[in-house]
């Protein structure tokens, strides 16, 4: 077969256009391995060659259950060459969630590293639309289905084959699945347009340039490792992928790679601040640290100890990349999440559907100055995607409000916004005052009913160090927040429940047993004595 690659601005062809451009240059660094795009690009078109022998094709989905690593690389480009669909899915599932999103991505072959396979191998019987297992490391399990396996080093042992493939900016490039934080995961098909959008449009924002190296512990199912890796191309930056997070590791890691940024949610910064204080927070090239969302004193905090620039305020969505960030030059406000990008136009709407004043809160609505902002809908549920999209404007489900110089403050989901003592309630500015709290690292809040309240009470789940003091706690609380804000309950956990993007899967807290201990404000009459001190 004899592939042509004409697809200049896609995936594949952002690949090709560097290897013109810079051939011999490092490109890409997995652990000790190095290797330039020209490397890389030799070992893709031999994968593409392979999938296609076993008739991978276009339109084809293909899974990808492994960690971030130099095989896995091969084939996101590999795929893209051949004009089939990568779907991303995060390494942790399991069982029945697992055969859940494998069934209903439709995928034709999964791409399993040693531990992932013996994960699906149990499932295959249920899963009669799976035609191939792609072993990318280890050895395959004992199996019921020997004829559905290969190895990956036994396609890069294969020549490189060509077959004629064309890709239009609009064909599908990937599906991923939402986090999940309110409900079940959606799988978001991603165009290739939108998937260059989301890490075209950082490269400013960021001063990203040939001169800087990108280090990147996202997992391939978020979101943030594609925008890494096609920013990276865009800027013929360098790339170091991290199968993982450390937060013992990773300045040791940055040190050793010589990065110069890093970007990702907002948890990394404050899980390396957490660390003691060590040899390499100082020693290393990092210039900036693009992790977001992060509270104005935590940026303050981290650059202070290590020396590189925070970069806290950014907002998004799978559903349409970045919406809003700060730039390492021009204006900032760091109580804020950024400025709107300026291929979008984000509203706030009011709960009967008009728009809001600039400064006045509401649902935060974005509508596409340019094409390709968007995702193409949801994958399989057509009636969710025409409620995403209406009218051009895209709903977010946030509530947050845009000021008349364009920065956007994200208050919360409005799954958990309350209210109380007639009064809005937002967990994540009630979140923002418990991290306040020095002993707290860690607070998901989230409003729970109680039997003879019309109202619901507001309950906090803590990570902290020691036990805490109810009093002090309760100072504190009082000090920063309106008194119908202070929550009722503080609950003592060990951790958070998060997925792969960091973020707190609340829905798992709110349904399950309360496991720690529990301060109840109301019972030692503290919130009683607050309400009477305002009058």
């Amino acid at each position: 077969m004899t592939l042509e690659y004409r697809q200049t601005g896609c995936l594949i062809g952002l690949l090709d256009e560097r290897v013109r451009r810079l051939p011999d240059a490092n490109f890409v660094t997995f652990a000790d391995t190095a290797l330039s795009a020209a490397a890389l690009q030799d070992r893709v078109r031999r994968v593409a060659a392979g999938l296609a022998d076993r008739q991978i094709g276009r339109g084809d989905i293909v899974a990808i259950l492994a960690a971030y690593r130099l095989p896995v690389l091969d084939h996101v480009f590999a795929l893209s060459s051949l004009g089939a669909i990568c779907a991303p899915l995060n390494v942790h599932l399991r069982g029945e969630a697992l055969a859940h999103q494998l069934i209903d991505s439709n995928a034709r072959a999964v791409v399993v590293d040693a531990a992932t396979a013996q994960v699906v191998e149990p499932l295959m019987a249920d899963l009669p639309g799976v035609e191939l297992l792609i072993l990318v490391e280890g050895d395959a399990p004992a199996s019921a289905h020997p004829e559905k396996w290969c190895r990956h080093e036994d396609m890069l042992a294969a020549p490189e084959g060509r077959g004629p493939v064309e890709l239009d900016w609009n064909d599908p490039a990937a599906i991923l699945y939402t986090s999940g934080t309110t409900g079940a995961p959606k799988g978001c098909l991603i165009n290739h347009h939108a998937l260059h959008r989301g890490g075209a449009i950082i490269v400013e924002p960021l001063g990203l340039s040939r001169d800087d190296i990108y280090l990147t512990v996202a997992p391939l199912y978020h979101a943030a490792a594609f925008m890494t890796l096609v920013s990276t191309l865009v800027a013929d930056a360098a790339l170091v992928v991290e199968a993982g997070f450390s937060a013992s590791g990773f300045m040791r890691r940055a040190a050793e790679t010589a990065a110069t940024l890093s970007l990702g949610v907002g948890f990394l910064g404050m899980a390396l601040l957490g660390q003691p204080a060590g040899a390499h927070d100082r020693s290393h090239n990092l210039r900036l640290c693009a992790f977001a969302p992060l509270a104005p004193e935590v940026q303050q905090a981290f650059e202070d100890r290590f020396g590189a620039q925070c970069l806290g305020e950014m907002y998004g969505q799978t559903e349409c990349a970045a919406v809003a960030m700060s730039s390492v030059v021009g204006a900032r406000k760091r109580d804020t999440h950024g400025r709107v990008l300026p291929d979008m136009e984000v509203r706030a709407m009011s709960e009967t559907g008009e728009f809001l004043p600039a400064g006045e809160l509401g649902e935060l609505v974005v509508r596409a100055l340019a094409p390709g902002v968007f995702f193409s809908g949801y994958w399989k549920q057509s009636a969710a995607s025409a409620a995403k999209i209406r009218d051009g404007w895209l709903r977010t489900g946030d509530l947050g409000k845009v000021d008349r110089d364009g920065f956007l403050t994200f208050f919360d989901r409005k799954a958990d916004f309350m209210r109380r003592r007639g009064e809005n309630v937002s967990a994540f500015q009630v979140e923002r005052a418990l991290l306040q709290y020095e002993a707290i690292s860690e607070a998901a809040v989230f409003g729970v009913h109680v039997a003879g309240e019309v109202d619901d009470m507001i309950h906090a789940v803590v990570v902290a160090a020691g036990a805490l003091d109810p009093a002090d706690l309760h100072r504190h609380l009082a000090a920063v927040l309106p008194y119908f804000a202070v929550p009722r309950f503080i609950e003592s956990a060990d951790a958070l429940p998060r997925n792969a993007s960091g973020r707190v899967m609340k829905h798992l807290l709110k349904t399950r047993e309360t496991k720690g201990p529990v301060v109840d404000f109301e019972a030692l009459g503290l919130l009683r004595k607050a309400r009477r001190s305002t009058g």
